[in-house]
């Protein structure tokens, strides 16, 4: 997967948002950029699982609401993939931008080839069981891997994975 492998280009999906019409940014809207920044699309369901369920919080009615706001201001947009019933939201480059200021790593623009959002889709699943189980200390994605000087490319000749897993006690596991 490349790093700016766009299928849409999110600058002319989305008009830059004005200083008016600009939303302040809550720390779980800056959280949920930079999920689907890094797992390149989300739909609603997934960005509820990973972001804002809580026990106080157990319907995604919200969600939904804030997506469509976020989606609205042009921090993120909408990809339908015919392959599915699913709406996936991909970050503009506004949202990527915003998270960048957020996350404690690095953000890339993501925007996935339609033929790969099921897979992508599938990987941000495992993702939410392992923090759900509470077996994930860190996520790495592929886009992560390719620019980060310390990962062993010599072990990963013909490809790279799609994500590193690092396990509580420290163990890393390619996916």
């Amino acid at each position: 997967m490349e790093l700016q492998s766009l299928q849409i280009n999110p600058q002319k999906t989305q008009e830059k948002p004005s200083l008016l019409s600009q939303l302040r940014l809550t720390e779980r809207d800056l959280l949920a950029l930079q999920w689907v920044c890094d797992q390149g699309a989300m739909n609603v369901h997934q960005l509820w699982e990973s972001v804002w369920r809580s026990e106080t919080s157990r319907s995604p009615k919200y969600v939904y609401d804030r997506v469509n706001l976020l989606t609205r201001k042009g921090y993120l947009f909408l990809l339908a993939v015919d392959s599915s019933n699913m709406k996936y939201f991909c970050a503009t480059s506004f949202g990527v931008n915003a998270a960048s200021r957020f996350a404690k790593s690095r953000v890339f623009l993501n925007s996935p080839r339609i033929d790969e959002v099921p897979h992508l889709s599938k990987l941000t699943d495992l993702r939410i069981a392992l923090l759900r189980t509470s077996r994930l200390k860190q996520w790495q994605s592929d886009r992560a891997l390719q620019l980060d000087p310390m990962f062993p490319r010599h072990r990963f000749l013909h490809y790279i994975p799609d994500a590193i897993w690092t396990t509580n006690d420290g163990g890393r596991v390619a996916i």
